[in-house]
């Protein structure tokens, strides 16, 4: 059976679809959360399950990449792109619906989100324009293979040095829970209590986040300290 699922691996690897299939399943989550949440004609209920039941792609993607041995390249950006946009979704989704949630809820979450962005979004930016500027001083112009070239570079400078640190992760975590206990409460029981179990995951994330937050920036500091060494010596 092993023999058999390597011969199947090494096959898809060939093709575009091959090197290509644990985005596509990354992106079909997104489309299929998108379009439960705001096109299909359900209920709120029907919605938020049907959001559910997309969760699990986000999962099988890195499992496929893994697998297939194509953690590196277009991937490291899309699939965090594509979570960031997922989780953002159904955010505007229950702002959209405060009988589920408060809004002030939703907007300090969404700040928080925004602000763990902001980190990787300026060294994005800085590593950019470190690798373009070194580009025009030896060059008249970029062009197509020098913007690929700066692509290639950016992934591997800036997206190697970040991932979801701890309390990423139980930022999430607490944001998990926090909507579990909104579909329940909007499916099978309709109690106060819940409410208030609700708020209680959703202040302990934002607290998370405000410390992930914090670990960021200075991942930021650390990184910037010698991105343009970098950018000028890579070339």
């Amino acid at each position: 059976m092993g023999a058999i699922l390597e011969r199947f691996r090494l096959w898809l690897l060939r093709y575009w679809l091959g090197r290509n299939l644990a985005n596509i399943i990354s992106v079909t989550g997104f489309v299929g959360a998108y379009l439960f949440l705001f096109y299909f004609n359900l209920s709120i209920t029907e919605k938020l399950t049907g959001f559910i039941t997309m969760v699990p792609f986000d999962w099988a993607d890195g499992k496929v990449a893994r697998w297939l041995g194509v953690t590196n390249g277009a991937g490291k950006v899309i699939d965090p792109i594509v979570d960031k946009l997922r989780n953002f979704l159904v955010l505007y989704f229950l702002f959209l619906n405060p009988e589920l949630v408060f809004k002030i809820v939703m907007g300090l979450i969404s700040l928080g989100e925004i602000a763990a962005l902001v980190p990787i979004g300026s060294a994005t930016c800085l590593a950019f324009k470190y690798r373009r500027d070194f580009y025009l001083k030896n060059r008249k112009r970029v062009g197509w293979k020098g913007y690929k070239s700066i692509f290639k570079y950016i992934i591997s400078d800036v997206m190697e040095n970040w991932s979801v640190n701890q309390d990423g992760k139980t930022t999430m975590g607490c944001y998990g829970i926090m909507f579990g206990l909104i579909v329940f409460r909007s499916k099978w029981m309709e109690r106060d209590e819940l409410v208030y179990l609700y708020l209680i995951f959703a202040v302990i994330g934002f607290y998370f986040r405000y410390y992930s937050f914090l670990d960021y920036r200075e991942t930021l500091q650390e990184w910037q300290n010698g991105a343009l060494a970098r950018a000028t010596e890579a070339g």
